[in-house]
């Protein structure tokens, strides 16, 4: 029985080193140390060093790209379906005369002629308008299938369909165009 009372105490008593490999104490030298599942002594730092070590690595390897990425993309304007760039100026060879843009559709049955000018009249809807003449014949534009703005400061015929709204005369929801000059 005083055996089993002695084992008990042993294995209830902490492992120490010192002790053990008959190194004297100092207070750079730990006394007691952690052990894992299999009784190794844990070195503290080196496993957690080298995990912190891989996460700043892989942060700023993903951190970088992202920089690059983002300089490329605002700095290229000629990839198609991207965001972002800048944009190359209109060229007057992309404008013909005679050229038909759009769509051919039997919606779009209601035709106007007139020089084509951006909206800057806030209060009244659509994004250009279409000069015809004097200013009381204005009919106001909108497209989702044409850029408009391509066509600004030209002469141009254009087909659409008419909306019901009051606050102006005519407005047209534009699905072909022809520029005239």
């Amino acid at each position: 029985m005083e055996e089993n009372n002695n084992l008990e105490k042993e294995s209830l008593m902490p492992i120490v080193d010192d002790q053990i490999e008959g190194q004297p104490e100092t207070a750079e030298t730990p006394i007691l140390h952690r052990l894992d599942e299999e009784g190794e002594k844990v070195q503290r730092g080196k496993k957690n060093f080298k995990k912190v070590a891989l996460f700043l690595v892989v942060f700023l390897f993903f951190y970088s790209l992202g920089l690059v990425f983002y300089w490329w993309r605002g700095s290229s304007s000629s990839l198609p379906g991207m965001p972002g760039g800048t944009q190359a100026p209109l060229k007057t060879a992309q404008v013909q005369k005679g050229k038909i843009i759009g769509v051919d559709s039997p919606i779009f049955k209601d035709t106007a002629e007139g020089l084509l000018e951006k909206n800057t009249d806030e209060t009244k809807p659509g994004t250009h308008i279409l000069i015809r003449g004097d200013k009381s014949q204005t009919a106001y534009l909108t497209s989702s299938v044409i850029d408009l703005d391509k066509y600004v400061g030209h002469k141009v015929k254009v087909w659409g369909e008419t909306q019901a709204v009051e606050s102006v005369g005519w407005f047209m929801d534009i699905g072909k165009l022809q520029i005239l000059d």
